[in-house]
């Protein structure tokens, strides 16, 4: 499903040039489940912004799902983004001002499909992270384990084949991180291959394999 070969990538620093990512490789399969850990500023966030097609700016070869990836325009990009990749980050980047449902749509308005097709498909993604009854309020009204299950719904409407999760647990106590990769591990069993940005060893036993980031390339633990 994605294949990394020699992934560079470089950060202009004044006169100087550092290197973040030094020929890193990696191989995703289909439904595979994967935890990335390293120390703060080994790279896990320019490594997530490559995987999510958000940075085109370095040397090597991304494939997805088999299509060579490599200056393709924004938009193609984005629309890329829209049909294989859901997004979920540790401050959950809800808008308080639309309700949960309003929230969970949002994806879906850059596809041709009418309100009625777009309400089914959130109201059945809140229904699978088992908040259904939360559609109609603020999301300023639930807690941080709500929230992050409403961003995972967000993440999961437009049925992506990867989920990218950043740290998705970084913000909340160790019981509701627990529920969290419950819910994680059943949406993986379900089709999704995920890959996880994380500090925490433990949540990343969770995961079918770990890797860490280390010297600008993956290695395993």
């Amino acid at each position: 499903m994605i294949e990394l070969k020699n992934i560079t990538k470089h950060y202009q620093i004044g006169p100087s040039s550092l290197t973040v990512l030094n020929q890193l490789n990696l191989s995703i399969k289909k439904q595979d489940m994967l935890a990335i850990i390293g120390e703060s500023g080994s790279g896990k966030s320019t490594l997530l912004n490559i995987l999510g097609l958000l940075d085109q700016n370095y040397l090597g070869h991304y494939q997805l799902n088999g299509q060579i990836l490599k200056q393709q325009s924004d938009q193609e990009l984005s629309q890329l983004r829209n049909q294989h990749i859901g997004f979920i980050f540790q401050s959950f980047n809800l808008l308080e001002r639309m309700s949960v449902l309003d929230n969970i749509v949002l994806p879906l308005t850059y596809r041709r499909q009418s309100n009625k097709q777009n309400y089914a498909a959130a109201t059945k993604a809140l229904e699978q992270v088992g908040l259904a009854d939360k559609a109609h309020v603020s999301p300023s009204t639930l807690s941080g384990g709500q929230k992050q299950r409403i961003a995972i719904a967000r993440a999961i409407v437009t049925q992506p084949s990867i989920l990218l999760a950043d740290e998705p647990t970084g913000a909340l106590d160790p019981k509701v991180a627990a529920g969290i990769m419950q819910l994680f591990k059943q949406l993986n069993e379900a089709g999704l291959t995920i890959i996880m940005i994380t500090h925490d060893h433990e949540l990343a036993k969770h995961c079918k394999q770990t890797q860490i980031l280390r010297d600008g390339s993956l290695h395993n633990l």
